[in-house]
C-alpha cells in the first residue's frame, strides 16, 4: 500500500514487540532493512516490496521463528540469501525475486517442510539447487519455485531468463 513514504526504513519498527504483520510497499523507502526487525518475535508476515532497499538481508531475520511469509521482492538487495532462513520452519512463502542477490541457494532451506512457494528469480544467483531444497518439491503442500536459468535445477520444470519463463 503506497502512502508516499520516503526516507530510510525506520529502525523503531524493531520495538513493536507485538507486531504480527508488517506490510510496506510501493513507497520510496531507501537504505537497508534494519537488523532490529529480528527482535519482532511475534512477527508472522513481513512484506517490504517494491521499495528502494539496498544492502544485505539481515541474518537476524532468522530469529523470527513465527514467520510464515516473507516477501522482499523488487528492491535492490545484495549479498546472499541468509542460511539462517533455514531455521524458519513455519515458513510457507519465501519471495526474494527482483533484487541483486548473489551466491547460491542455501542448503538449510531444505528444512522448510511447510513451504509452499519459493521465488528467487531475477537475481544473480548461481550454482545449483541443493538436493535438500529439491526434496521439498515432493511435499503435498509445495506449489511453485521460481529460479533463474543460470541456476542448475534437477527438480524444476521451468526457469526464468530475462524475466521470461523458459520450460525445461
Amino acid at each position: 500500500m503506497s502512502n508516499k513514504l520516503s526516507s530510510g526504513f525506520p529502525t523503531e519498527f524493531g520495538q513493536l514487540s507485538s507486531l504480527k504483520l508488517l506490510l510496506i510497499g510501493d513507497n520510496e523507502l531507501t537504505g537497508q532493512l534494519p537488523s532490529e526487525l529480528g527482535q519482532l518475535s511475534m512477527l508472522e508476515e513481513l512484506f517490504a516490496i517494491n521499495l528502494y532497499l539496498t544492502g544485505t538481508i539481515p541474518t537476524e531475520l532468522g530469529n523470527l521463528t513465527n514467520l510464515k511469509r516473507i516477501a522482499l521482492w523488487s528492491n535492490k538487495l545484495e549479498g546472499s540469501i541468509p542460511s539462517q532462513f533455514g531455521t524458519l520452519t513455519n515458513m510457507i512463502r519465501l519471495e526474494v525475486s527482483k533484487n541483486r542477490l548473489t551466491g547460491t541457494i542455501p542448503t538449510e532451506l531444505g528444512n522448510l517442510k511447510q513451504i509452499e512457494i519459493m521465488k528467487f528469480a531475477n537475481n544473480m544467483l548461481q550454482g545449483s539447487i541443493p538436493d535438500s531444497v529439491c526434496s521439498l518439491v515432493e511435499l503435498d503442500s509445495f506449489i511453485d519455485m521460481e529460479i533463474d536459468c543460470t541456476v542448475s535445477c534437477s527438480c524444476c520444470d521451468k526457469c526464468y531468463h530475462d524475466g521470461r519463463v523458459v520450460y525445461t
